[in-house]
This record gives C-alpha cells, sequence and structure tokens, in this order.
C-alpha cells in the first residue's frame, strides 16, 4: 500500500489583512515622537552651525555682515550693521536720492529711509538682539520701483573669546 493520495488538498488562502485605524495611529505616533526627538537633538547643533559660520564672516564699521553685490550695475557692498539693539542696511556707494529700503524679518517688516547722519537706511524702530542670528529680506526701491531685492543673513555680533 502506498501512502500517497491522488487526491488534491486544498489550502484555502490566507486572508489579506488590511492595516486598521489602530495601527496607522501607531505609526504615526511614533513619526511624530521621532520628529520631535530628532528637532531636540538638532538644534544644538544647528545653533553650533550658525555661531561657527557668524565667526567667520567679513564684517563692517557697525560689525555686521558685510555681501558683496552688484545693484543696477553697479558693484556695491550692502552692510547689515548693528547700531545698539537695531539693525542698519549700509549700502556703498550710496545709493541716490530718494531711494528706500524695505527690510523684512522675524521682527516685522519696516521700510527704511536714508539716514545721512549715520549713512545708511535706518535703523529700524523694532529693537532686536544683535547676538542672535536671522534671515532677512531686503528690497530696494527708488520711485515705488524695485532696483536690488535679495535674502541676507544679519548675522548676529559674535561673542568675544571666539576661538578655534
Amino acid at each position: 500500500m502506498s501512502a500517497f493520495s491522488d487526491e488534491p488538498v486544498l489550502v484555502s488562502p490566507a486572508p489579506v489583512r488590511r492595516w486598521g485605524r489602530r495601527q496607522w495611529m501607531l505609526v504615526a505616533a511614533v513619526a511624530v515622537v521621532l520628529a520631535i526627538v530628532g528637532t531636540i537633538i538638532a538644534t544644538p547643533f544647528y545653533q553650533k552651525h550658525l555661531e561657527e559660520k557668524a565667526a567667520h564672516v567679513k564684517r563692517g564699521e557697525l560689525y555686521g555682515a558685510i555681501y558683496d553685490t552688484t545693484i543696477e550695475g553697479v558693484v556695491s557692498t550692502v552692510e547689515l550693521g548693528w547700531p545698539g539693539e537695531h539693525l542698519a542696511v549700509i549700502v556703498r556707494p550710496s545709493p541716490v536720492t530718494g531711494a528706500v529700503m524695505e527690510i523684512a524679518g522675524p521682527f516685522g517688516a519696516e521700510r527704511l529711509t536714508w539716514n545721512a547722519e549715520r549713512s545708511a537706511f535706518g535703523p529700524t524702530k523694532a529693537t532686536i538682539n544683535p547676538l542672535e542670528h536671522r534671515k532677512v529680506k531686503l528690497t530696494l526701491r527708488r520711485d515705488g520701483r524695485e532696483i536690488w531685492s535679495a535674502r541676507l543673513w544679519a548675522w548676529g555680533v559674535a561673542p568675544e573669546g571666539h576661538a578655534h
């Protein structure tokens, strides 16, 4: 007698399991926790990176970062300077009369007029901590027409004693 049979044994297919609401909620909760933990861990490293970059920027007369640019075909420098707890924009060579600098950042948006006493646009009315770094959008306008625009870092004043 043989142990094999000619009759097939039918195996029913396993049911396809779909993830339910509970599994998706668990995945979402894990993703949120990982994002929060990642942000908490990354923040000090990002701050250290910003401090390192701020320590190596070219500085001007008001301890602000200097940027080389071209305004209406003229090679110019723009300094985001710190006259106290405010931000001023120094443009060299000086723009023609009637120009207005619009500045926008975490502190809000302002229109800065030319200050002949400081040879700069501004300073801002908003009080800003000069030790912090922030990205600002600058727009130079003359007669309501935009003649130059850029997004630049207003690097805070580097603390004394920075060393490598």
